[in-house]
C-alpha cells in the first residue's frame, strides 16, 4: 500500500458491464492514467491567545504515530488569559485548520 509521498503506479480507469444473469462483462473503456503521487501528511500544532486568527498562530510540526498525532504547546511566551489551541493538518500544500478554547 502506498502511504504520503509515495507513488501510484500503472494507475488505469476502466467501466465494464456486467450480466448478473450470466456472469458475463463486457467491457466498456479502459483509460491508462500512468503513475499518481500521493502528497505527503503532515500535522501541526500551534496555541495562541484567544481570538488570534490562524495566520497569527506560529505551529509547529506534531509527531505522527499511525492514525494518531502528538504535540506539545508551550505557553511560557503567551500573556495570561484565554487561548486557543490549534491544529493544521496538510496533505501536500493543501491545509485546513480549527481550534478550540485551551
Amino acid at each position: 500500500m502506498a502511504s504520503g509521498g509515495g507513488v501510484l503506479s500503472d494507475v488505469r480507469a476502466f467501466t465494464l458491464l456486467g450480466d448478473p444473469s450470466s456472469g458475463g462483462v463486457q467491457a466498456m473503456d479502459d483509460l491508462p492514467v500512468g503513475a499518481a503521487a500521493i502528497p505527503a501528511l503532515r500535522v501541526e500544532v500551534g496555541l495562541a491567545s484567544a481570538g488570534t486568527p490562524e495566520h497569527d498562530v506560529s505551529f509547529s510540526p506534531a509527531a505522527l504515530a499511525g492514525p494518531s498525532f502528538s504535540a506539545t504547546l508551550d505557553a511560557s511566551t503567551l500573556p495570561p488569559g484565554s487561548r486557543d489551541a490549534w491544529a493544521r493538518v496538510c496533505l501536500g500544500e493543501t491545509c485546513a485548520s480549527a481550534s478550540v478554547p485551551a
